[in-house]
């Protein structure tokens, strides 16, 4: 890669500013963030090669629009395609690796002793690619008297892949999200599954990990839950990231993600971004784990207590773990 002389860099923004100016979730606001990126890219030289000037413009335009969203990359392969909304065969394939050698997203499947289930999950891929992932995960907690879903280092990911793990807490089928589509000119809605493989999870306390770290589709996760009282929140305050995004091509070797969806819960009419998502109890991140671990026990105990009980051994190992913790 060689320098970047001005009429590259004139011509490659003026396209990532033209693909914001007609799909910006906010059209009302994105004149005003294109002319100070245009000012501020405007007093930079020069670039020493392609990916320089896109993290230059990605850094100006998060910072100007507060979009977290907001996203220039630079690719050593030539973007075969103009959006990511329809990927090639190859590019499907290429997911499917990587989603296989990354657990589906799954990176941590646990019973937790006392009898409390644990899944850590650090992405929503395609829902095509979680066909044996949640299912299996979601079974091998069935017998658990108490769930925590891990997801202080989530990136986000797929609302539809999202519905799908809901499908699993919900007895009934519920309305989870609108996300209305600038680009695509129409609203898409979530709704949990009516019928989910294997064991759904109900009528039993869930928790949900969440900190800084936690972005996107995995705050969209911790928000459903949290508004429907469906899980207690423990940890941090999410990174505040809701919109969705399409990847355009703006040049072979640029892509430019446009925050492009507005999402919206049905209960509140509002969405996390630039907020969080705020926990129910809030403890640094890297203790979340084991004060959920702590509250889990807690109501297990409560359920299990009856001596004449066949779980009374589940109790006891329960008070054992607690007592551990404390």
């Amino acid at each position: 890669m060689s320098d970047v002389d001005r009429a590259a860099i004139e011509r490659i923004s003026q396209e990532v500013y033209d693909l914001l100016e007609a799909n910006y979730v906010f059209p009302d606001r994105v004149l005003g963030i294109v002319e100070e990126s245009r000012r501020r890219l405007g007093a930079s030289e020069r670039f020493e090669c392609l990916d320089d000037l896109c993290k230059k413009l990605t850094e100006d335009l998060k910072e100007i629009s507060g979009d977290k969203h907001m996203l220039v990359r630079y690719t050593e392969r030539p973007i075969e395609q103009g959006t990511d909304e329809e990927p090639s065969e190859k590019e499907i394939e290429e997911e499917r690796q990587e989603a296989r050698l990354d657990g589906g997203g799954v990176h941590r499947v646990e019973r937790l002793p006392g009898n409390v289930g644990l899944i850590e999950i650090r992405d929503f891929y395609p829902p095509r690619h979680h066909a044996d992932v949640i299912p299996a995960a979601m079974e091998l907690v069935a017998g658990t008297h108490a769930l925590i879903f891990d997801l202080r280092k989530n990136c986000g990911g797929y609302p539809d892949t999202v519905a799908i793990w809901m499908g699993y807490l919900f007895e009934e089928q519920t309305h989870l999200a609108n996300l209305e589509w600038r680009c695509f000119e129409r609203t898409d809605s979530f709704w949990s599954l009516p019928y989910v493989p294997g064991t759904p999870y109900l009528n039993r306390p869930v928790y949900v990990l969440i900190g800084p770290k936690t972005v996107s589709g995995g705050e969209m996760f911790a928000y459903v839950l949290k508004n429907r009282k469906r899980a207690t929140l423990v940890g941090e305050t999410t990174k505040g990231a809701a919109h969705g995004r399409i990847m355009f091509r703006a040049e072979d070797h640029v892509a430019a993600h446009v925050p492009s969806g507005h999402p919206s819960d049905p209960l509140t009419g509002m969405n996390w971004e630039g907020t969080g998502v705020a926990p129910d109890i809030e403890v640094p991140s890297e203790a979340a784990l084991e004060h959920a671990h702590r509250l889990a026990l807690q109501s297990v105990i409560e359920v299990t207590s009856d001596a004449n009980s066949p779980e009374a051994s589940i109790c006891e190992e329960a008070r054992t773990a607690l007592e551990a913790l404390t």
